[in-house]
């Protein structure tokens, strides 16, 4: 996750897909796109939608 963090601060969007553990023990699969926010050249932060594609597998 770290490295997806630190690429898309280098101004590159991401699309991956993961695994995380659900707060009751089940896996959910995501799918994550992160885009940088890019303000007069300068990249401030990044903001991420996560969509559960745990049914699609």
């Amino acid at each position: 996750m770290q490295a997806i963090y630190d690429a898309t601060l280098d101004g590159q969007s991401n699309c991956v897909e993961l695994q995380i553990k659900h707060r009751e023990g089940h896996l959910k699969s995501l799918e994550l796109t992160t885009m940088p926010i890019i303000v007069y050249g300068e990249t401030l932060g990044v903001f991420g939608i996560a969509k559960d594609i745990t049914h699609q597998h």
